[in-house]
């Protein structure tokens, strides 16, 4: 009887941890969309930009695989300077404390934006960067 006490016990920590874990957004859940994003990024086919973007985003609002997800972003980037991949590495230089370096990819996103659209609506960029300063 102790015995069962004792491993019904266990079985609560055990169900309590990993409960909290996935209500803070830690560990399992997270681990699922980095690896969707990567699986997502090695299906693409060589030219797609925006998977790249994507995926790179995914890892760097978890925190996690972001080594490969600068590598993906950079890739994208080369492929395509959009609006949304140079905005997606300014936030990341901003979530790193390079300020300066954000601010200056944002211009950019504000550049390639009025390059392909004249009518292209920077606001919401232009907000960031007014945040910034």
């Amino acid at each position: 009887m102790n015995i069962i006490k004792k491993i019904s016990g266990i079985v609560a920590i055990i169900t309590l941890i990993s409960t909290s874990t996935l209500a803070n957004g830690n560990s399992t859940a997270e681990s699922q969309s980095v690896k969707k994003a990567r699986i997502a990024v090695e299906s693409a086919p060589a030219y797609d930009w925006k998977t790249l973007a994507e995926s790179a985003k995914i890892c760097f609002e978890k925190n996690q695989n972001t080594e490969q997800a600068l590598e993906w972003i950079n890739k994208s980037i080369s492929l395509e300077k959009d609006p949304m991949n140079l905005e997606i590495l300014a936030d990341y230089y901003v979530s790193n404390g390079e300020t300066d370096k954000g601010i200056e990819k944002l211009v950019e996103a504000i550049d390639a934006g009025r390059a392909q659209n004249f009518w292209f609506d920077s606001s919401k960029i232009q907000a960031k960067i007014w945040k910034l300063r």
